[in-house]
């Protein structure tokens, strides 16, 4: 067994399509499906059950899919730990974040880090609040970046900032033009928000509660940039923080007033599990950045 073919495994088993596996992986999807059913021979059964066009993975499959991420991870930890040995920073770190830290923060955070760090190669992946605690806890990130509050108890972080949550329309919607509007507004203008597994919604929700408000709710969307073509072309206004509409220059951010919502931006990462010196390294860039002490975790 090749430590490669796990890595195969682990992609397919991730995507469970093996031809957007092969696709990632820069082999041919022949060459992949080689490579599993050596797997399958070696540890005599099967990994993945076929139903047609769909494939999941056996009992069999999920442990070698839980065993195989902590030896790649334990891996590449000790190479990033040899290589520190020698004065040097390889090996990969992987990150996951909310789409709206992917639009503008993660990439300067990117940059400072691969310029000082060029042999690091950095994996980033997008997900709601749900996944990427499920990402790390399984060993798929080392970071993740996202808002309070936690769900896991077995979850560390740093706070980073404090980000607004908005109203957000069109350009050319009539409530464009306020200054703030009142969280009674809402109810004046139907709504599409996101999915109920984000904290901006979580929060949303306790606020109306607390001014007993009750909008008209056409939609959930769990897909950020769904979410902002309806609002686009709709006369539908949307809740979400400011900064996932960074750069957006056809919709309007209103603030709430004097009834403003905050949300806590962090770092997190599993306490149980060591850090490597390269997921150090891209902290304490993210927290320059955020001006934010180097010990100031939670």
């Amino acid at each position: 067994m090749e430590l490669r073919h796990l890595g195969y495994f682990v992609r397919a088993a991730e995507l469970l399509h093996f031809t957007r596996a092969a696709e990632s992986l820069y082999i041919s999807q022949p060459t992949l499906s080689v490579h599993i059913q050596q797997l399958e021979e070696e540890f005599g059964s099967p990994l993945f059950a076929r139903i047609g066009r769909n494939v999941r993975l056996t009992e069999a499959g999920q442990i070698l899919l839980d065993r195989s991420r902590n030896v790649i991870r334990e891996l590449e930890l000790a190479q990033q730990e040899i290589s520190s040995l020698q004065g040097l920073m390889r090996g990969t770190l992987r990150i996951g974040a909310l789409l709206a830290f992917s639009l503008e923060m993660v990439p300067v955070w990117l940059g400072v880090f691969t310029k000082a760090y060029p042999e690091v190669h950095v994996i980033v992946s997008t997900g709601n609040h749900h996944d990427l605690e499920r990402g790390i806890l399984d060993g798929n990130f080392e970071l993740a970046f996202s808002f309070l509050p936690l769900e896991s108890d077995d979850l560390a972080y740093t706070p980073l900032f404090e980000e607004d949550v908005v109203m957000v329309v069109s350009a050319d919607h009539p409530f464009s033009k306020h200054e703030h509007i009142s969280i009674r507004d809402l109810e004046h203008i139907p709504l599409v928000l996101p999915s109920r597994q984000t904290n901006t919604r979580r929060k949303l929700d306790e606020f109306l509660v607390e001014y007993d408000v009750h909008p008209k709710i056409i939609a959930d969307v769990d897909d950020l940039h769904a979410l902002l073509t309806m609002v686009r072309i709709g006369k539908v206004g949307t809740v979400l923080t400011r900064m996932a509409v960074a750069g957006t220059r056809d919709l309007a951010t209103i603030p709430f007033g004097k009834a403003s919502e905050k949300l806590m931006a962090v770092a997190m990462w599993d306490r149980r599990a060591q850090t490597t010196p390269a997921g150090e390294a891209f902290l304490e860039v993210v927290k320059t950045h955020c001006g934010i002490e180097p010990s100031k975790s939670t």
